[in-house]
């Protein structure tokens, strides 16, 4: 983000699990301490929201009707580096390299942090998140709230427990831990690894595709 930006605005659906949540406030509220003076999120009213991400993934799945079919990692890859050509995706694995062969190969792999455990006990429940349709954070721990009745920022809203400070919340956000071992693959069932194999039974993969090696037995 160029630093010349000192109010960020961000638009995004009411997801919970995704957006609406104290994991992505504590973020918003450590970004707008360190990097801006104003971060401003707006919740749309479920059923009115189009936004830029909407028309990404239609681009997507228009383009995917046209894969005749995917048994590699790179099919799925080049397909989406494709599907834009003004202004291609950038795409970036998470935690693997999600490739052929499983090699890097120069493409961006984003560790997975724990920031829920670590953020956490910083919030206090708020029992009418619900209703909230934008928030603004400011520098130090000042955060407005504006319901769908509302016309503007006016209500105080502290998500934060009494001893949070700037410094404890950018403490709490670095010394999270990595969600994942970064040595070992997530493991999956065995149903679904025996549904794999049967399938590759009907599929001629090529020998530099190792990818499916990497499915484990189990749950972790």
């Amino acid at each position: 983000m160029s630093p010349q930006v000192r109010h960020l605005i961000i638009f995004s659906d009411n997801a919970a699990g995704q957006n609406k949540n104290r994991v992505v406030f504590a973020l918003l509220q450590e970004l707008a301490n360190s990097k801006c003076d104003v971060v401003t999120i707006n919740f749309p009213i479920p059923g009115h929201s189009f936004l830029p991400i909407d028309r990404d993934f239609a681009i997507l799945e228009k383009k995917r009707r046209k894969v005749d079919r995917a048994i590699a990692p790179s099919t799925w890859t080049i397909f989406i580096k494709e599907a834009k050509i003004a202004q291609p995706f950038e795409l970036v694995f998470v935690e693997k390299a999600f490739t052929d062969n499983l090699a890097p190969d120069h493409t961006t792999i984003v560790r997975v942090k724990d920031y829920k455990n670590a953020l956490n006990p910083l919030f206090h429940p708020r029992a009418n998140i619900a209703d909230i349709r934008g928030l603004q954070f400011t520098r130090g721990l000042v955060v407005l709230a504006c319901t769908e009745y509302d016309v503007g920022f006016v209500h105080d809203w502290n998500p934060y427990v009494a001893h949070v400070s700037p410094a404890t919340l950018h403490e709490a956000k670095e010394g999270a831990n990595h969600a994942y071992d970064e040595n070992t693959f997530l493991a999956v069932p065995n149903n679904a690894k025996n549904d794999v194999n049967m399938l590759l039974d009907y599929v001629d993969l090529p020998q530099n595709v190792i990818f499916y090696d990497s499915i484990q037995l189990n749950y972790v």
